[in-house]
């Protein structure tokens, strides 16, 4: 366009938002800037997104758009430190990755498998210590019936009490063992 034939006119214009502007420094600088970006960068999708967001800018700060030197000068050294700045963004959250990645690798939290195991022998070490609270006659029956898999008939001959006894034993246990466990039951 004839218009913007001076460099002084299109800043001017792309000052006051003209849209003509704008699309005519894109088309005129797009493809170039683009290549720029992907020497810097290596990554063509991404140097898209550079060259695009630099337009973007441009075009939210274009009331307080200063260029001192050249058009040509601004556009390259705004996509260079552009391309900088998310090369160091993206070696902070791949540095942030590597640390969350060896944090979740650890023995215990490697698979959900992993983590239930040490759940199930933090269970059964609790529970191993409420048994262990018992009173002796209590916990002679209950390991009987839970361990041994005896019937309560089979508790009572082989300790010499009554089946009710068995029955009073077991149930006095598992109150005890609620009262102890609460939450993890």
């Amino acid at each position: 366009m004839e218009r913007f034939s001076e460099e002084k006119t299109l800043i001017d214009a792309l000052r006051q938002g003209d849209e003509e502007a704008y699309v005519f420094l894109f088309d005129s600088w797009y493809d170039v800037l683009a290549n720029y970006a992907f020497r810097l960068f290596k990554d063509m999708e991404a140097a898209s997104d550079i060259v695009q967001s630099l337009f973007c800018k441009m075009y939210e700060n274009r009331a307080s758009l200063s260029i001192a030197s050249s058009l040509r000068a601004y556009l390259y050294t705004s996509i260079y430190h552009l391309c900088l700045n998310e090369l160091q963004h993206q070696k902070v959250v791949a540095s942030y990755s590597n640390d969350v990645r060896n944090f979740f690798s650890t023995e215990v939290l490697q698979t959900p498998e992993a983590e239930l195991n040490l759940i199930d022998q933090d269970l059964e070490a609790r529970l191993h210590r409420a048994i262990s609270l018992l009173p002796e006659k209590c916990r002679e029956v209950f390991l009987c019936s839970r361990e041994d898999g005896l019937s309560y008939k089979e508790i009572a001959e082989k300790l010499d009490i009554s089946v009710k006894t068995v029955e009073v034993h077991i149930s006095r246990a598992l109150s005890l063992l609620r009262t102890e466990l609460g939450n993890l039951l």
